[in-house]
């Protein structure tokens, strides 16, 4: 009868360990990475304040400071939007590479002007 007892035991304590492990595993894998960078003006090569920087699909994001520049923490294989009030905005796939440099173009559309 102890026998079995502490067997039972054991075996309870190796599956709660293994799910233990398996669970672990998982968050391991799903680290995120601190990408940062400058964005800039394609046309001027001047740093852009005010870009919004998100992670698609998500509400996770940032806009860039004074100096074009910014960091946020995401997973490594997420897409970030980059957009910009009169700016074609961008789409970039994070890699291994924690710096991400981007210049947005001027998005060319004609005003129309009725007098």
């Amino acid at each position: 009868m102890k026998t079995n007892y502490f067997k039972d035991l054991l075996i309870m304590r190796l599956l709660l360990l293994s799910g233990l492990v398996f669970l672990l595993s998982g968050t391991v894998l799903a680290q995120n990475i601190t990408v940062r960078g400058v964005v800039t003006s394609a046309t001027t090569n001047e740093t852009l304040p005010g870009v919004n920087v998100l992670q698609m699909g998500t509400t996770n994001g940032t806009s860039t400071g004074l100096d074009g520049s910014y960091s946020l923490n995401v997973p490594p294989g997420s897409t970030l939007v980059f957009s910009f009030i009169g700016m074609t905005s961008q789409q970039v796939i994070v890699g291994t590479d924690p710096v991400i440099n981007v210049e947005l173009a001027e998005e060319a559309t004609e005003l129309n002007r009725s007098l």
